[in-house]
């Protein structure tokens, strides 16, 4: 089983391609088969490097390991399109009178598409030069006359295909317009390169996207043309749409839709594997969250929806926060050090002890949804005390607040200098049950002594950062400000 994921590299990697790619690469695994990338380059004008490298980037960043590609040789290479000839096929096709020349001009084909238009009819091409004689074509080439290479379709008859995801599906070959096969210049058309690589690759699932649907009946078309009779054509599955949250086509109006975006947002390549192959596929177990080996070990063809997969990054940054929990201490630190401002980091070292940070990295780890949040959450730990007694100054303490830490000062006196959570937490517990005060009065009043906020890391991991003294003395602070 050979099957691939054939980007064109007219654009940066999105979802949609991704959960492509994506559905490939779980087949693959699957089933112990190769997963093929192939860049579908054939369009010179829009088609760049650039683009070809985001494509690979992401592949690689999210984990998509493939068998073949552009960087490995095999015998069914080259893996670019641009660097294979087809004009052996387009002969091949010609000769056999299966694709003939068109001479048909620009100004021809748009009066032909014209009329269609003003007759309310689904353009259909004349086929004009379909019955050229072979002293025609001569001469013409003879003048130099540019020309096209079509595909002579049948004029009746229909293309039956079963979809391994949707079923039967018949097109009627008589609304079936003779398609182009190389252009004027010479270069072959999407839908030659794409059979005659799938060809020479021995691609036995072509599984992609249902806006391929319609182009199905034509690759169909070319494979019985050029693979020997008897020979089997691929298996076709075409995946569901992606829809935005308004269920329209997901597009940059519904937010970032670029694989490069979510990387920088802070996205674990993990979360977009469990969240991707969600949009489409339903596991048999119904659980969210799936390791990717489990996801590999369940995936098939068959729990694919016809219907569209609606794409919310809401539900994508909550499934991303799970993961981001998961993480150990040390895989989390190496996560978001990317992320980490140096300046913000430098500022954190001068206020907490060094044996103390992987305390603060700690206190952070469930509180961001993204890696990007990371300066956010670590801004408590670098503010100076002048900073934390600024906003201090400006805070109305009730009677209450008072007690409060007067007495939570009191009980901190016999602590050891670094105390663990379970003590700190069991010590202002006490404190609740002697002043017989809400938990939350007492826990937010603490917290502002400490870090001058009002929310922010888990308290008892917050007071764990700091040595005893520290948090003595900002509690005689504020007591003497009363």
């Amino acid at each position: 089983m050979r099957v691939r994921f054939a980007p064109s590299p007219t654009g940066n990697l999105h979802i949609g391609s991704l959960r492509t790619a994506l559905f490939n690469w779980l087949f693959a695994k699957r089933y112990g088969g190769t997963y093929i990338v192939r860049i579908e380059d054939t369009d010179k004008d829009r088609s760049t490097s650039e683009f070809e490298t985001n494509i690979m980037a992401g592949i690689d960043w999210i984990g998509l390991n493939y068998d073949e590609g552009p960087d490995i040789a095999s015998a069914s290479g080259p893996y670019r399109q641009s660097e294979r000839s087809y004009q052996a096929v387009i002969h091949q096709l010609v000769d056999s009178k299966q694709a003939y020349r068109c001479f048909c001009t620009e100004a021809e084909l748009a009066a032909e598409k014209a009329a269609a238009d003003a007759a309310k009819q689904p353009y259909r091409y004349s086929r004009n030069c379909r019955g050229l004689s072979e002293a025609e074509i001569q001469d013409r080439l003879k003048a130099n006359q540019p020309y096209t290479i079509r595909f002579a379709v049948p004029e009746s008859g229909e293309v039956t295909f079963l979809d391994a995801i949707r079923g039967s599906i018949t097109f009627d070959l008589a609304l079936l317009s003779d398609f182009i096969l190389a252009k004027s210049d010479g270069m072959p058309s999407y839908h030659v390169a794409v059979v005659a690589d799938d060809i020479a690759m021995g691609i036995t699932h072509v599984l992609r996207g249902e806006d391929h649907i319609s182009n199905t009946p034509k690759h169909i078309l070319l494979f019985q043309a050029l693979l020997p009779a008897g020979q089997d054509i691929p298996i076709f599955g075409h995946f569901p749409i992606i829809l935005g949250t308004d269920r329209s086509k997901l597009s940059k109006r519904h937010g970032a839709t670029a694989i490069t975006d979510y990387q920088a947002q802070g996205f674990l390549p993990a979360a977009i594997v469990n969240y991707l192959a969600l949009l489409g596929w339903s596991a048999p177990d119904g659980k969210e969250i799936q390791p990717v080996a489990d996801i590999i070990q369940q995936f098939s063809l068959d729990r694919i929806n016809k219907a569209g997969a609606i794409f919310d990054t809401q539900k994508l940054t909550w499934m991303n926060k799970q993961y981001i929990k998961q993480l150990s201490l040390s895989a989390f630190q190496s996560a978001v050090h990317p992320f980490i401002e140096p300046a913000l980091m430098a500022s954190i070292a001068k206020q907490v002890p060094h044996n103390r940070i992987d305390l603060v990295f700690d206190s952070v780890r469930d509180s961001i949804e993204r890696l990007d949040q990371i300066n956010t959450v670590l801004a408590v730990y670098a503010r100076t005390d002048d900073q934390r007694q600024i906003q201090l100054r400006e805070t109305a303490w009730t009677d209450d607040q008072k007690t409060i830490v007067t007495a939570v000062h009191t009980a901190w006196l016999p602590l050891s200098e670094f105390s663990d959570k379970a003590t700190l937490k069991a010590t202002l517990m006490g404190v609740v049950k002697t002043l017989k005060m809400p938990t939350g009065l007492v826990f937010k009043t603490v917290r502002l002594v400490v870090s001058g906020e009002t929310s922010g890391p888990d308290l008892t991991t917050l007071l764990s950062v700091y040595p005893m003294s520290i948090l003595q003395d900002r509690c005689r602070v504020i007591i003497h400000s009363f």
